[in-house]
């Protein structure tokens, strides 16, 4: 389980640097995360921390909540 979170936020990160237009070494500078330490958590080899997120958050101008992997958002259910 806590690799499919881990693959899952690291795809999100992914996702919001592609949109940004940022490299891992960029994203490293922006954020303070050492560039070693950044690749292993994209690869999702380790997970991110919350400090960690909103650092990277802020580095690519979004929120931490961008991050948040579908387990931990409610499902919306429409009533008929």
């Amino acid at each position: 389980m806590a690799t499919e979170l881990n693959q899952e936020v690291a795809r999100l990160v992914l996702a919001e640097m592609g949109k940004a237009e940022m490299s891992r070494a960029s994203l490293s500078v922006a954020s303070g995360i050492p560039l070693t330490t950044l690749r292993r958590k994209l690869d999702a080899v380790v997970g991110f921390n919350f400090e960690e997120l909103y650092r990277v958050a802020g580095a690519l101008s979004t929120t931490p909540s961008a991050f948040t992997p579908r387990a931990f958002v409610p499902s919306m259910e429409i009533a008929a």
